[in-house]
């Protein structure tokens, strides 16, 4: 079965939604050079690479070809790799080595951390990603996500075109918990960076 060539923003929506996305398929050569520590796996020629949202957060999913039903399969979670910052950063990495057809690659991106807030929920962490496209490749226009890391896992509560909008998006999402205004640490964020704006 072939699989679409997607950007970055479309692999966590995809992932969020489904459950799973296929991202790239790599030899063990691709991948050791992506920095992926291949020595514990054993003997294996290539990997299929997922994306996936489980339990509230992002992992990837690794599918070997190898003859050990032991190894076989692996997963990394957002936690083992450094954060949500990381994970994007990683997930960027490996598609920008997919190809289509005619061997056009698909959108690298740039992952940013633009602000942080602490709430008794965790911490906020809004960044700011920026599509990098290749010559033959996709224009996206920057993008911006908003997480809540709990010390335990940062899932990602909303996304849009600007800071506020990936705010906003974040405090509508959050709502569907069941939680009040006054409880949101997404509209406790908002009001210290937009409302004073507003009133103005």
């Amino acid at each position: 079965m072939a699989h679409k060539n997607i950007n970055v923003s479309e692999a966590l929506s995809r992932a969020q939604e489904n459950g799973e996305v296929f991202l790239v398929s790599l030899s063990r050569e691709q991948l050791q050079r992506a920095g992926f520590d291949v020595s514990t796996f054993g003997y294996f020629e290539s990997a299929k690479i997922y994306l996936q949202y489980y339990n509230d957060e992002y992992r990837l999913k690794y599918v070997f070809d190898s003859n050990d039903s032991n190894v076989s399969e692996y997963y990394e979670k957002s936690s083992e790799v450094g954060g949500m910052e990381n994970m994007i950063a990683i997930v960027a990495s490996y598609l920008c080595q997919n190809t289509d057809a005619e061997g056009r690659q698909v959108d690298m991106a740039e992952i940013e951390q633009i602000e942080r807030y602490n709430s008794q929920h965790g911490t906020v962490f809004m960044y700011k990603v920026s599509p990098i496209p290749t010559a033959s490749g996709l224009r996206m226009e920057v993008f911006y996500i908003v997480t809540l890391y709990n010390n335990v896992t940062e899932r990602i509560w909303g996304a849009g075109q600007t800071p506020e909008s990936a705010l906003q998006d974040a405090i509508f999402q959050y709502s569907g918990t069941g939680s009040n205004l006054d409880e949101n640490p997404f509209m406790r964020m908002y009001n210290e960076l937009y409302a004073p704006e507003e009133e103005e």
